[in-house]
């Protein structure tokens, strides 16, 4: 069913709801809401029509706080973990040894600029 056009005089009935719920309170008794619409505003409200815009009401103020994102949190990045090598207890050999140091340059430096670094070194 369309709507009526609102000529500016006459106030929704949720705003009806809005202002009773604030006068008499979120939790009124039905029949005092209806109440309250019929003589200030002179708008007949079913009972149902009136537990209707309440529940609307609880669930927009409802959906305004903040909702929790579902998964688990991030772990927070310690300055420095990503650039350094991890370092283990096991000895291991230097050639691997070697390899991580390489790997905290690339992390640091970027792949490009170590391999223009090997070249410079070895072409002398």
């Amino acid at each position: 069913m369309p709507r009526k056009p609102n000529d500016g005089k006459t106030p929704s009935k949720a705003s009806c709801y809005r202002d009773a719920a604030t006068k008499l309170g979120a939790d009124a008794d039905l029949d005092n809401v209806q109440q309250h619409i019929q003589d200030n505003f002179g708008i007949f409200m079913e009972k149902n029509q009136i537990s209707q815009y309440r529940s609307l009401e609880n669930n927009r103020v409802k959906s305004g706080k903040k909702k929790k994102k579902p998964g688990r949190k991030p772990k927070m990045a310690v300055e420095g973990a990503v650039n350094e090598p991890v370092k283990s207890t096991v000895k291991e050999d230097p050639i691997l040894q070697f390899v991580g140091i390489v790997r905290g340059w690339e992390d640091k430096m970027g792949a490009i600029n170590v391999k223009k670094v090997f070249n410079a070194l070895y072409k002398s």
